[in-house]
Order: C-alpha cells, then structure tokens, then sequence
C-alpha cells in the first residue's frame, strides 16, 4: 500500500518492498497527494513538503505552498522525488510527506517503504556458458532425432551473483556472437532462489535455425529490471531436415482468357493457380494447399513433384468471385 499517500506512480502498491522498477527510477518518481482536512483558512497559507529519508538522514525533495481555502480540482497534488535521488546508491529508504502552516507546526505523514535497486545480476564466471541438461545432445548436436525424443530441451544456467526472487533469464538463439540481431526467443522467471536455473526451450524453436553452427546465450535480469550483458555462448551445431522457406508468388488465370481479369463468367467456371517457380528446400513428397481470400479452398495435394511444377501444370479449383 502506499500509505497515506493517493499513488506513487509507477510502484505497485501490493509490493512490500515497494520495488522502484528501473524505467520509473530514470525519470522524477511522482508521489500523488490527496486533500488534507481541515487544510488553510482563507487568505492563510500551508506548506506541502515531500522528504527522501536515506540512511537515517532526511532530504528535502519537493515543496509547494497552498493559500487557503484548497481546491478539490488540485488533488491528488503531484510533488516529485528527483531521479538523481534514485541513481546514487541501491538502499531501503523511506518516503513521506508534511504540511507544515505559518507558525511552523508540522504533521507528518506515515513513511512509505521503497527500494531501490541498480545493480544488475552478475556472471560467476563471465565465460562459463550454459550447457544441456542431456549430454548426449552435445555430442549429436541437434537432429530430428533428438527432436523427436526431446519436445523439450533443456538447458541449464550456471548460478550467478545477486540472485534473488523473481529473477529472469532471457534467451537467444542466432548464429553469430552476440546475437544479431538481438531478438530475445524467450524470458523464464523463476519465483524462488533455490529453484534449478533450467531452461525449457520448445523443440520447435530450433526448426527456426538454419542448419550448421548456431549459438544459444542469455541475459540475467532482476525484478527492477537491471540486466547484464550477453552471456558466453552455448555453441550447437543442427542439422535437421530443411522445411520449405522462400515460397514464391503463385500465378492466378481465368480459365480461357487472358486479360487476367476474373469476372462474373469466370467465376462461374474455374479460377486456375499454379507454383511456377521452385522454392527452397524442395523435396518430392512436399504437400500444397491453396487459399483464395484467406480461407482453403483447394484439397491438400500431396505428393506434388517439382517436375509438373516445370511444366507450368496448374492447380485448378472453382472459386468465389464478387458480383462487379
């Protein structure tokens, strides 16, 4: 909760280490302050006063002074904590407000608890690299095989420095070093410390690899959002079975004209469609659907030889065409 103030904006209130996430320290942290009772009497003045206690010591933040009578309209009042107050040390510190009146009495708010943090998790050994939790896939790289045996593999992390709670890694696989580009695959978060830093990666995210060395590395990110570097990679050699990758444009024609234009006529007869060039990874045996606005509307065609391709064979079905 926090507290007696209305909202600090950008920590949640459910958090009770009120975690300042690092996109919100970067920036003024606004600490929203609602109407106070009975508040100055008309033409008298009231001070509003913002304070960073860190360490045992209280720093002035932000102040703004009220002349009677308040306005609902201003309320919840924003007063902010500067973002150098949040970039200096990591600490538990405390925050509150006061209003203080023109002969000087103060009454002060109850002190919400935020952290700060700005240390990002570190490696252990900056050139340790994951590895797999079965070993033989080091050793086979991998293959359809191992595929088929493992819908999940796994890969463990070596622990690190400054783990805690809640921590993530977030994941790569690319065939250079660092990954690029650097788009992450996955992010797992693991809830407690003591849980084992295993990766479970889906089969099919290494179909998206072409075949030969590729890398898995990582990053380390804590709960505020501080991450460490790439980490040493996991080098992987696959060799899987090439799917079908650089599909070409299929070629579509009314059945006895060529104006190209499909009309009422045509409609009503049969619209033809073919593959006229080959495209990667080409195997007898690959299977062709066509669709026509989005939706199938040819059978799967199994069994489609590269060779009738060639020939400019075309793929033939009635399909629906708007009236004109």
């Amino acid at each position: 909760m926090h507290g007696d103030f209305a909202e600090i904006v950008g920590v949640d209130p459910t958090d009770p280490e009120g975690l300042i996430p690092l996109p919100v320290s970067l920036v003024p942290l606004q600490c929203r302050i609602p109407q106070w009772i009975p508040g100055p009497s008309p033409g008298r003045v009231e001070t509003l006063k913002l304070w960073w206690r860190i360490q045992g010591i209280d720093v002035l933040a932000d102040s703004h002074p009220f002349t009677g009578p308040l306005n609902p309209a201003d309320f919840p009042y924003p007063l902010y904590i500067p973002a150098d107050y949040m970039r200096e040390v990591d600490a538990v510190v405390q925050i509150y407000f006061t209003i203080e009146d023109e002969t000087g009495f103060v009454t002060p708010s109850d002190p919400v608890t935020l952290t700060v943090d700005n240390s990002p998790p570190r490696f252990t050994d900056p050139d340790e690299p994951p590895r797999f939790v079965d070993p033989d896939i080091a050793l086979s790289g991998i293959t359809e095989a191992v595929l088929a045996a493992h819908p999940i593999i796994e890969v463990l992390v070596p622990d690190y420095i400054g783990r805690a709670g809640r921590d993530s890694i977030g994941y790569y696989l690319n065939a250079n070093v660092p990954p690029v580009p650097a788009i992450q695959r996955d992010r797992v978060v693991f809830e407690f410390i003591d849980e084992p830093l295993i990766l479970d990666i889906p089969a099919d995210y290494f179909r998206t690899l072409a075949n030969g060395t590729n890398h898995l590395q990582y990053r380390l990110y804590d709960r505020a959002g501080n991450f460490s570097g790439f980490s040493a990679p996991l080098t992987l050699l696959v060799n899987l079975i090439a799917g079908p990758a650089n599909l070409p444009r299929s070629q579509i024609r009314p059945p006895a004209y060529s104006d190209m234009l499909i009309k009422r006529d045509d409609g009503r007869a049969t619209v033809a469609a073919g593959i006229v060039a080959q495209y990667d990874n080409f195997a007898p045996g690959d299977s062709v659907v066509m669709r026509w606005d989005g939706r199938d509307v040819l059978e799967l065609l199994s069994n489609l030889v590269y060779e009738s391709v060639r020939r400019h064979s075309y793929l033939t079905h009635p399909a629906p065409v708007l009236r004109p």
